[in-house]
């Protein structure tokens, strides 16, 4: 199954058409077919009927070369009637209930409970990687136990700490490991699920499959501003719009020719590949003195900037030039938080159309999720990570894509 994945990802990016290949798309059908009659053979044990959806899956990933789209909205469908066999609902509930009856034929049940996470992990790169519209982590077609849901990308790690898993697929399929860390403060997720991310003057992108590109448009050396030149500069925000276009405002010092020194804020607009800057202006209205900054662009593409660690309490809102419209604003909901929660970060899921509340026990390492309805009541809660090593962030990007960003890694939800 992976194997396929590879070589989807390989073919995708050749876009072969020929005589071979449509010969070969036809051997696929007919082997889907194949598999999804088998699949739906009720006298077949489980065990041959989890491997005829491995071989349903993988015929349709490699029919479809052409149209991811087509192939992650069937292949999902088909998920869902795997996870509702009776057998499969029984095999994952007693391989986590850890009762008495997971004592018995406990091998084969290992294997099989294996087998279907092997079928969620490729389906879930395919789909993520592959599929024009992002799928949530959150949304993935659950199985249904006896008293909860388990969601097998989500809950992935609830299946593979077991000793018996053993090193396959330790990390779950919606999570990457950094080869470096990054500054978890000013970071954001576009439309391609790519993490944008300031690092020493520079914009890394980080693809979602640990690719990273550097633009350099921030070099202190070479820059000059309209009052002089540029001695020093430190971030205070960085944010995406609808469009991905990145805006960064900036905490710059400037020298002019008669030696005098100037501080203020600067608020630049670049492209969603931060090729060029769009557009420059200085945010007279902010202190002169550094004041960092949250920093969102509404869907009217208003900019709005709220100091933090600062004893200016202002909400500012401007518009897509940076020119200040007004500050303050009306308190329009407020969310309350379990007790002994701390929050780590809030977001709008706009897959599932919810608030997302990324929180931290305080005193612990614990954190958790919190789902919360359009008017602020809360839905659920759930166990995230523990994480000793920095902070977390959530992050969050109009057309769907919502990740938790930490020093070292990446988790899609």
């Amino acid at each position: 199954m992976n194997k396929a994945l590879e070589l989807s990802h390989v073919m995708g990016k050749l876009k072969i058409v020929s005589n071979e290949s449509e010969s070969a798309k036809k051997r696929f059908k007919d082997a889907r077919k194949e598999a999804t009659h088998a699949f739906c053979n009720k006298a077949l044990n489980i065990q041959d009927r989890i491997f005829a959806a491995k071989l349903r899956v993988v015929s349709e990933i490699l029919e479809c070369l052409d149209n991811p789209d087509t192939a992650a909205t069937s292949c999902l469908l088909f998920l869902e009637k795997l996870h509702d066999l009776p057998a499969v609902r029984e095999i994952f509930s007693v391989y986590l209930g850890r009762g008495v009856k997971s004592i018995f034929s406990k091998a084969e049940r290992v294997e099989n409970v294996k087998s279907v996470m092997m079928i969620n992990y490729v389906l879930y790169q395919f789909v993520s990687k592959f599929r024009s519209k992002y799928y949530s982590a959150l949304a993935w077609p659950t199985i249904q136990l006896p008293d909860r849901s388990f969601n097998p990308i989500w809950n992935w790690q609830q299946v593979s700490t077991r000793k018996s898993w053993g090193e396959e697929l330790i990390q779950p399929p919606n999570e990457m490991n950094l080869d470096k860390n990054i500054n978890v403060y000013y970071s954001a997720v576009n439309s391609r699920g790519e993490i944008v991310v300031w690092d020493d003057n520079n914009i890394e992108f980080i693809s979602r499959t640990g690719e990273r590109k550097v633009v350099n448009q921030f070099s202190v050396s070479s820059r000059e501003d309209k009052e002089g030149v540029v001695i020093k500069q430190e971030i205070l925000s960085l944010a995406l719009d609808q469009e991905n276009n990145v805006y960064v405002v900036l905490y710059c010092e400037t020298t002019s020719q008669n030696g005098n020194v100037d501080s203020h804020a600067v608020l630049y607009i670049l492209d969603e590949h931060c090729n060029c800057i769009k557009h420059k202006s200085e945010l007279n209205f902010l202190p002169k003195h550094k004041t960092y900054l949250r920093l969102a662009i509404d869907k009217n593409n208003n900019i709005v900037m709220a100091p933090i660690m600062s004893h200016d309490r202002h909400v500012y809102v401007c518009d897509h030039n940076g020119q200040l419209k007004y500050k303050e604003g009306n308190l329009k909901l407020k969310i309350e938080l379990p007790a002994g929660h701390v929050v780590r970060g809030t977001s709008f899921h706009f897959v599932i159309h919810k608030i997302i509340v990324l929180s931290k026990v305080s005193g612990s390492d614990s954190y958790f999720l919190h789902r919360y309805s359009e008017t602020g009541e809360l839905e659920t809660s759930m166990f995230c990570f523990n994480y000793s090593k920095g902070l977390a962030r959530i992050k969050s990007h109009p057309s769907g894509p919502v990740a938790i960003v930490r020093a070292g890694n990446i988790a899609y939800i």
